[in-house]
């Protein structure tokens, strides 16, 4: 209980409750906070190129050429196209064509990109090998 108006002034910060002194205690400390967690997700975006990567890595899993049945590659470009002849047991090349080689590109002019009539000299270059 206050006894006296002197020893409220002195606990001027405190106050009274039916007569008690309420003196405030120390801060008692908040329970500690873990680090906010951030998770960046980084999107890889895929170029066309890598794209094609993962179409023939694919497609080499279920695709191989044997010596009895070899396999036949073909790749077009803008301007030409070239095909191969591949045993994947023996890790070789058979036989190539192009519509670069000097048979090819003697008969016809390729400037508007590979077309159908191309793609048959092709095919009858690999057939004439024997390998085709």
């Amino acid at each position: 209980m206050l006894a006296s108006p002197a020893l409220a002034g002195a606990h001027s910060f405190a106050a009274s409750v039916y007569g008690n002194i309420l003196v405030p205690s120390p801060p008692v400390p908040a329970p500690a906070r873990r680090a906010a967690l951030s998770v960046v997700a980084k999107v890889k975006v895929a170029t066309p190129q890598d794209d094609r990567i993962a179409r023939h890595v694919r497609l080499r899993k279920k695709v191989s050429g044997t010596t009895e049945r070899p396999r036949l590659s073909v790749f077009r470009s803008n301007k030409h196209l070239y095909a191969q002849v591949i045993d994947d047991t023996k890790q070789c090349t058979l036989a190539s064509a192009s519509t670069m080689h000097k048979s090819l590109s003697k008969e016809f002019e390729y400037s508007a990109g590979p077309t159908i009539v191309s793609y048959q000299l092709l095919l009858l270059c690999l057939r004439s090998s024997g390998l085709g």
